[in-house]
């Protein structure tokens, strides 16, 4: 059982004096089962002490006198197998040596938090420093070295000190009064209201009726969540009996007892303190040391600086049952609280700052968010703390998650900060870092599709609205503040492939493998596709020159090993994802508020001479950025079948050398552009049977001259004694290759010998 004392020293603000606060082993068990509880009375002593033989390095907190440190000398470290472990004599209060040796790590364990005071990467001649409550074992993780000039520091050694008891404090008595009997003690307002005492006496008294037995596992004890809540501030352990100065004050508690000996200015010379439990079990704590100077201001940090903002749609919240608002707290009134406002955005990032004070405990941040342009919302500060300080921690640093909601993702974040120390001291406030615009993390979903169809130059996409099981789609809050629209894509291209070669997949971090890739160029046209190989086939997340990356899903492993080889060296086959950016081709746009159930826009498209299937897909637009790809739909387009000509006359020119007959045909109203093909067959056909029947002239596909005439040779059988009957029939022929319906003409040819 030990009670363990720490001081600051002379403090220049109210209220003035030595400060010191102590810890009390009110959770620790004693032989009967029982918590240790609260002390009745605990007394401050304080001595007068000799400061002209003190040993200090630059890496010690503060100065004692050169006797207190027992010389260990010089302690050889050798083996085969480390870590090699020196025992110190008896729990110490500091360690101090020179590192002679290879280099190596270096952990000096503390007894009483069963952690770590000191753990360090240690080269040849640094110098080791470490303080703790109770030092006990060195570790060194080294080839071989030295311990040079090894120093230790018990604190709780008896010194020969003239101490004289310059307070009685009445511990137990404290959480049976109210505050206006506590107050004093603090010999200026506290922040504490009367309700919110009333709790912390509540929480004590929770803490008297608690036993070992009834503690649930892996949860404080009742007695560790009254010591969480002293320690929140210097103020409330002096409240409460586990704190005093040593100073000037103009009122005092009627529970203690002040010897009229107590400072008023910083002393002559330096003191000693430590704190007596002559009733309980807690008995003599460790010596404190206070120079005859006034503590160093804290210094202030330097300007903070945030890493990884991004902006992204909040959530909307739901409220947790039981819970209570934190920000409300009294210990918390000197801060603006962090506003619970409805905006639309969370902010995620972490801000950090370099610490300049190895007395900070931790910092408070004033953060300011800038006012919005795009919808002219004010800008805002607000104020926290931050007591993130760890003994594992990095030294002098500090960093802090922030999530912050704002109004518009064009905001910026920016902050300051200043240190904080156990003793409620605070610094004064660091520059304000750099202006931060979070970069916007949004993905907004387009409207799903359901059919579409073209015709005549038009397509008409109908959306998938209305249906049962599908909400109504309406553009989200940030779409449709930005002014966002609908684009409309046509694929341009078909999804390209590509046969290559592979060598052996090397795994680049957890579910993320890279493989070579020879016989493709241009890989990142695959990126969104898939890799096949064999059995396998997997998303490609990334490429470089001769390389893609692959994100495999643990189904996708063999064996689900990290180590499992997923596919052999050789031939695969590289696809693109139908829905790349470089495959489609925007055609039309729409607001996206107020977006009807069918798009309809103009889509001239040269004509198909057969079927052909068009597909179309949206994406959101808005601040100049593209959401991703919605669904596809295809349209069936065919052919333009050209119009049938125009009725015709037939006049027969004659017949050539080889008996084939010259006709010219003329149309009896102009027929338009294009170009016609003349056909025939023998006998009266209609239409459909000269298209099964006949045959084209010689001349084939021809414009017609002056728009009007055509001309061409057909081997129509020759009627020597009677006349013959033919049909002939003109075509109109598209550019595609599409052809018309016939319009025909039977014609008599009249005998060559009467």
């Amino acid at each position: 059982m030990t009670i363990h004392l720490s001081a600051l020293g002379w403090i220049d603000e109210a209220p003035f004096g030595n400060r010191l606060r102590w810890h009390y082993p009110m959770e620790e068990v004693t032989a009967e089962g029982r918590y240790v509880g609260l002390p009745k009375t605990l007394v401050v002593e304080r001595a007068p002490l000799d400061s002209r033989d003190l040993y200090r390095t630059r890496e010690t907190s503060l100065a004692y006198p050169s006797d207190w440190w027992d010389r260990l000398g010089d302690v050889a470290v050798a083996g085969f197998l480390p870590p090699f472990a020196h025992a110190l004599p008896g729990p110490v209060q500091a360690v101090s040596f020179l590192w002679e040796g290879s280099a190596g790590r270096i952990l000096i364990r503390d007894r009483t938090t069963g952690s770590a005071a000191f753990d360090r990467t240690v080269s040849n001649g640094d110098i080791v420093y470490a303080e703790g409550t109770g030092l006990d074992t060195v570790l060194v993780f080294a080839v071989w070295g030295t311990l040079r000039n090894l120093r230790v520091l018990d604190l709780f050694r008896d010194r020969g000190l003239r101490f004289e008891p310059i307070a009685e404090i009445a511990v137990e008595a404290s959480f049976g009064v109210g505050l206006g009997s506590v107050a004093p003690r603090y010999d200026q307002p506290p922040t504490l209201s009367s309700g919110e005492w009333e709790e912390l006496r509540q929480a004590a008294a929770e803490a008297m009726t608690a036993t070992p037995a009834a503690a649930p596992a892996g949860e404080p004890t009742a007695w560790g969540r009254l010591a969480l809540l002293l320690g929140l501030r210097w103020e409330f352990a002096l409240l409460a009996g586990f704190a005093f100065f040593d100073g000037p004050r103009r009122d005092r508690s009627e529970l203690d007892r002040l010897s009229d000996d107590i400072l008023a200015k910083p002393p002559a010379g330096m003191v000693a303190y430590r704190v007596v439990d002559r009733e309980g079990s807690g008995g003599i704590s460790n010596l404190v040391v206070c120079p005859p100077w006034t503590a160093t201001p804290l210094s202030p940090p330097a300007p903070p600086h945030y890493s990884g903002a991004e902006v992204r749609l909040r959530e909307r919240r739901s409220p947790l049952p039981g819970g209570f608002d934190l920000a409300a707290h009294a210990s918390l009134k000197a801060f603006s609280p962090v506003m619970e406002v409805e905006e639309e955005y969370r902010v995620r990032a972490t801000l950090s700052w370099q610490q300049a004070d190895p007395q900070a405990i931790g910092v408070e941040v004033e953060e300011a968010v800038s006012a919005s342009p795009a919808t002219g919302a004010p800008g805002r500060r607000t104020s926290f703390l931050s007591r993130t300080r760890r003994p594992g921690a990095p030294v002098l640093q500090g960093s802090v998650s922030r999530n912050p909601d704002v109004v518009f993702p064009d905001v910026t974040l920016q902050a300051r900060v200043r240190a904080q120390d156990g003793w409620d001291r605070v610094s004064d406030f660091s520059g304000w870092g750099p202006a931060v615009n979070p970069v916007l993390v949004h993905e907004p979903a387009p409207p799903p599709l359901e059919t579409a169809r073209h015709d005549a130059g038009t397509t008409r996409i109908r959306r998938a609205a209305g249906r049962e099981g599908i909400a109504d789609w309406q553009p989200d809050p940030l779409v449709a503040r930005a002014g966002g629209q609908v684009f409309v894509y046509r694929r341009a291209a078909s999804p390209r492939t590509a046969d290559v070669t592979v060598g052996m997949p090397v795994e680049m971090a957890p579910g993320r493998y890279r493989v070579a890739v020879s016989g493709a160029a241009g890989l990142g046209d695959f990126v969104g596709g898939t890799l096949s190989a064999g059995a396998f086939t997997e998303a490609v997340v990334a490429a470089g020159p001769s390389s893609v990356d692959l994100a495999v899903s643990a189904g996708g492993l063999p064996d689900k090993a990290a180590t499992a080889e997923l596919f052999a060296p050789g031939p695969a086959r590289l696809s693109q994802s139908p829905t790349h950016p470089s495959l489609w081709t925007k055609v039309a746009a729409f607001p996206a508020k107020g977006l009807p159930e069918e798009l309809a826009f103009a889509d001239p498209l040269p004509p198909t001479p057969g079927l052909a299937i068009e597909a179309y897909t949206v994406r959101l637009s808005y601040l100049g950025r593209l959401g991703p790809a919605g669904t596809v739909v295809c349209a069936i387009r065919q052919p333009v079948v050209p119009p049938v000509p125009p009725p015709f006359e037939v006049q027969v020119l004659g017949i050539d050398f080889y008996q084939r007959t010259m006709l010219k045909l003329r149309f009896t109203t102009p027929p338009g552009g294009g170009r016609f093909t003349v056909w025939w067959a023998p006998g009266t056909l209609g239409a459909a049977e000269l298209a099964k029947r006949g045959s084209p002239g010689s001349y084939g596909a021809q414009e017609a001259a002056g728009g009007l005439v055509l001309y061409d040779v057909l081997p129509l059988p020759l009627p020597l004694r009677i006349d013959g009957r033919v049909t002939v029939g003109v075509q109109r022929t598209g550019a595609d290759g599409t052809r018309s319906d016939f319009v025909t003409l039977p014609v008599t040819l009249p005998a060559l010998v009467p």
